[in-house]
């Protein structure tokens, strides 16, 4: 963790909360209670704004866009760094400020030297990679004048210990690499179009093996509106990513909204939930979700977008904390569904409500969420490390030489799929295929289903069971 010394320079105020914020204005029956991170637990004036959630062991971490209340968002002494929170606390009620600026602009003529904004956290092979949106200040030549703008475009930060981290030189993906997005650099105004490229959402492609998916919002420059873009990793490489399609269904215009922001993919119940912010001319912003039952990548199988505040039990009523949610988060650890959005509501403040998913009632609709204080974290008891489901490892050396080992740990006795696929997504070896419970290690001699050794590459290791599903990656280099 960094000295002490250096947070009491990098914070004008750190301290930690204890407070369940109560709201006699809110309806009489509320399916919300909300616990909240204060942005001023870091900064007087400060409020969170976009930001990301990581839970590793009985410690809650969050990332948080950095926010002067008493400033605009686009201001340049604005929204230059991204702070870091811990929470202890199973309610997620108490939180301390441990850095004001984990990863902050820099200076020079550099992708990220005015603002960064929207961070996503995923894990890989004991590295965490921190995405988020890098707003570079610069002039660019165009006819027949020079015009200075803002470019936006998304990059990545990495840490081994989510306290010390390492910006990347280069951004990893930005308009230029997308075919199907407006890329007029001359079109400054309009809130400058031909630069809009932000809000990553990263996560384990489900169809791919090894293989991650980034959701961001552009503009199409076929229908001149916002909507959320799917990128694809290259050989599981989360620095290499290509275009696989743009999905049109969240276009703006659907919801009379003049823009798309913070798109957040998760999946219930055999379905994939795409919930975005769209800003309505009329009714401001509203968090807004389309449904799919087959790939989160097919553009094809979305449902049109509806308003999560219409079909969500206990949110009918207003004034209520689901109308006023931004940027909504979410994090699954085990049997436990947090969602959690930047509001200014009840108190006028900024502050990141915290409230627990929990299983729709018969009384609600079929495609409906419903939520509940963050108070059980279902099945711990006190302070212990909450367990995964299902995890999949690759013990030993790196690169695999000849045998990899791997080790499969199973909270729940059921059975199990566990497979070697190649970088392709091809099947190579069936490890196992029944019953398990608790640790199983399991080796794999670097050979295919008909007995001859594979060649030297990276493969992936998938563990499927009815608990949940879980890849390692393993380097082969004979």
């Amino acid at each position: 963790m960094r000295p002490a010394s250096r947070l009491i320079v990098l914070c004008a105020l750190l301290a930690s909360v204890s407070a369940a914020r109560a709201d006699s204005s809110s309806p009489a029956r509320t399916e919300v209670c909300l616990s909240t991170f204060d942005g001023s637990l870091d900064t007087t004036n400060m409020q969170p704004k976009d930001f990301a959630m990581v839970r590793v062991g009985t410690v809650t971490h969050i990332f948080y866009t950095r926010q002067y209340s008493t400033h605009n968002y686009n201001d340049h002494s604005n929204t230059r760094a991204i702070g870091h929170a811990v929470s202890n606390d199973r309610s997620l009620s108490t939180w301390t400020v441990v850095d004001c600026a984990a990863i902050a602009a820099r200076s020079g003529r550099v992708w990220d030297n005015m603002h960064v904004w929207a961070p996503s956290i995923v894990y890989q092979d004991g590295t965490w990679f921190m995405f988020y949106t890098g707003v570079q200040y610069d002039t660019v030549a165009t006819s027949p004048q020079l015009v200075t703008t803002e470019i936006q475009r998304i990059g990545v930060a990495t840490s081994t210990d989510l306290y010390s981290w390492k910006q990347d030189p280069t951004p990893v993906l930005a308009a230029k690499m997308i075919p199907w997005t407006y890329q007029d650099s001359t079109a400054i105004g309009n809130g400058g179009v031909g630069w809009q490229f932000r809000d990553p959402f990263v996560m384990a492609d489900p169809d791919r093996p090894g293989e991650w998916l980034m959701y961001y919002v552009a503009i199409d420059s076929t229908l001149a509106k916002f909507v959320v873009g799917v990128a694809g990793t290259e050989g599981g490489d989360l620095r290499q990513w290509h275009d696989i399609v743009p999905i049109r269904r969240t276009s703006a215009a659907f919801m009379q909204a003049d823009r798309d922001e913070s798109p957040q993919v998760f999946e219930r119940d055999g379905t994939w939930w795409l919930i975005y912010m769209s800003n309505h001319f009329a009714a401001n912003d509203q968090i807004t979700y389309v449904l799919s039952a087959g790939s989160p990548s097919d553009s094809s199988g979305w449902s049109d977008p509806d308003s999560l505040k219409a079909v969500t039990c206990g949110e009918h009523g207003y004034p209520s904390p689901l109308n006023q949610l931004h940027a909504l988060e979410h994090m699954q650890t085990g049997q436990n569904e947090i969602m959690a959005g930047f509001s200014t509501w009840p108190s006028g403040t900024g502050l990141i409500q915290f409230s627990q998913m929990q299983p729709v009632e018969i009384v609600c609709p079929t495609d409906s969420l419903r939520f509940s204080c963050p108070d059980a974290w279902v099945g711990v008891d006190g302070d212990v490390r909450v367990p995964t489901r299902v995890t999949l490892e690759l013990i030993g050396g790196s690169p695999v030489r000849s045998t990899a080992s791997l080790r499969l740990t199973l909270a729940d006795r059921g059975r199990v799929h566990v497979a070697i696929y190649d970088a392709a997504g091809r099947r190579v070896r069936t490890l196992l295929d029944g019953a398990a419970a608790g640790v199983t290690v399991l080796p794999w001699d670097g050979r295919g289903e008909d007995g001859r050794l594979v060649s030297s590459g990276v493969y992936f290791a998938r563990a499927t069971a009815a608990s949940g599903r879980a890849i390692a990656r393993i380097p082969l280099a004979r």
